[in-house]
């Protein structure tokens, strides 16, 4: 909608009053939206534009908030670490086996400039976060109109799971601001609005490939989706009236093609490296779907069946207002990416965490169940209160997230060991990664001791070699092992010949004095 440059009076009070009707009237839908003057007036009497500002701050406050809190663990201790490379060597470690690819790890490199504190290693991923909230706004204005926008906008900033990888010093949120801002432009490409969106669809769709693997999934879909869509025109009509849908279709796909294609080649070899053994760890079978809707849903099972149940609620109202085909791709996309991840969980280690692409789309769907609101009521007073709800419906999780450790403390962990040991003692990191978020706070130098990792029983056995008379070995351990190992020699080696010290957070101390 274009902006109306000439107001009387009385509209302009009854902006003033609130009227939604009015306060639209000065919003963004095209590049001749963004004058300064119909900015100035979007800020001044869009109700919408200010609960939505009033949104994305408080949600870059919660992402903001304590962000140095919790110590580094390990994932965050590997991102220092391929972040310290140089550029060649960050791809070389991609391409070696490194199961992320590089692009998160060169933002990160260019933070380090200004420093290497946690604050610093997670900037990035909560600013991402923040940039999402607006984005997902879009997206529900286009599936629904403002209020949509709203409620979906809402429960990205209140999610207490966008929160906790927000503040964590990984791609997650990284590769979901990609993917909302890719899928934006999809609807946008879809709706025919010119070739242009097509190939900022492919552009966007490599940048989210190149912040996480996991991506190529949904984003399949979604090509799916516009083949068929294009087939159905095709076979209705004939090649030739459609031609420019098909070039604009073919310059995505080709966008996408040669901005990713070093990373599609090496995705092809971690592909079958990460499939060719038994998974260790992580979701198998209907739990990844069960377990995917849980956390999407602030980890709590109750709310998961409600948010189901919205989502359901959301698709049939799309349906029931003509709108098939968009609640057929919100379905193709969810539900397929869930299934397949069934199928994939079989062959790799698979995590939750993998799906938090999925959450705009999630809560994008939630939010058209607005559409059974009786049109009696005013929508826009009813989004303003179940944005308030939402609030205070989240408020526990939120509250039960800053008030202790979500990750394990190896700043603190690093001061025990301080205080516990003695000069020319030995500290086993069991696995022996572990070394990468315990050395960013222990110095052994300093406090004149010797580390060593170990991953099963022989290595364990070793470390008493290397433990002098008098000394002590302190053994950290972490489930990880569990992983490490299945075999699970490196645990009975521990139980049979050291004793249980205690725990720290996640991390098990067991000691055994040197003969």
């Amino acid at each position: 909608m274009v902006k109306k440059k000439k107001k009387t009076s009385k509209n302009r009070q009854k902006l003033t009053k609130g009227d939604e009707n009015n306060c639209i009237q000065y919003s963004i839908h095209s590049r001749t939206d963004l004058s300064s003057e119909n900015i100035i007036n979007i800020l001044r009497y869009n109700h919408y534009a200010q609960i939505l500002i009033l949104l994305t701050l408080f949600g870059l406050i919660l992402r903001f908030y304590h962000l140095e809190f919790n110590s580094l663990w390990l994932d965050e201790g590997a991102t220092l670490d391929f972040a310290q490379r140089s550029i060649i060597g960050i791809w070389e470690t991609t391409a070696g086996g490194e199961f992320n690819p590089p692009l998160f790890y060169y933002l990160e490199h260019a933070m380090l400039i200004v420093g290497n504190s946690e604050w610093v290693l997670r900037f990035i991923p909560a600013l991402m976060g923040t940039l999402t909230i607006p984005v997902v706004y879009l997206i529900g204005r286009e599936y629904l109109d403002e209020c949509g926008g709203l409620i979906a906008a809402a429960l990205v900033s209140f999610s207490s799971y966008h929160i906790y990888y927000s503040q964590e010093a990984r791609a997650y949120t990284l590769v979901t601001f990609f993917f909302s801002l890719a899928f934006l432009t999809y609807i946008w490409a879809i709706e025919n609005k010119g070739r242009c969106w097509w190939i900022v669809f492919g552009i966007l769709s490599a940048l989210a490939f190149w912040s996480h693997f996991y991506v190529l999934i949904p984003l399949a879909f979604l090509y799916l989706y516009a083949l068929i869509k294009l087939a159905v025109k095709i076979k209705d009509k004939n090649v030739s009236d459609n031609k420019e849908e098909i070039k604009n279709f073919i310059y995505s796909v080709l966008s996408f093609i040669i901005l990713s294609l070093p990373l599609i080649i090496v995705t092809i070899g971690l592909f079958f490296k990460r499939t060719s053994g038994e998974p260790t760890f992580g979701l198998s079978g209907f739990n990844v779907i069960t377990g995917s809707l849980v956390s999407l849903s602030n980890s709590s099972e109750i709310m998961a069946f409600v948010f189901v149940l919205l989502f359901i609620a959301g698709l049939i109202g799309l349906c029931l207002h003509s709108k098939k085909e968009a609640a057929g791709l919100l379905l193709l996309v969810v539900f397929g990416t869930l299934v397949l991840s069934v199928m994939l969980a079989n062959i790799m280690p698979w995590n939750p965490r993998f799906i938090i692409i999925l959450l705009p789309l999630f809560f994008v769907g939630m939010s058209c169940s607005l559409y059974w609101i009786p049109k009696s009521l005013n929508r826009f007073h009813v989004s303003v209160v179940l944005v308030l709800l939402l609030f205070l419906l989240t408020i526990p999780f939120i509250s039960t997230y800053y008030s202790g450790f979500s990750k394990n403390d190896w700043r603190g962990f690093s001061e025990l060991i301080t205080d516990t040991t003695v000069p020319d003692d030995v500290i086993v990191l069991v696995p022996d990664y572990m070394k990468l978020p315990f050395d960013y706070y222990y110095s052994n130098a300093s406090d004149q001791t010797i580390l060593s990792g170990a991953n099963n029983g022989s290595e364990l056995a070793k470390t008493l070699e290397i433990t002098g008379n008098g000394s002590t070995a302190y053994y950290a351990v972490t489930w990880d092992i569990m992983a490490q190992n299945p075999e699970g020699d490196a645990v009975r080696w521990l139980q049979d010949n050291t004793q249980y010290v205690g725990k720290y957070t996640g991390i098990d101390l067991f000691a055994k004095r040197g003969d």
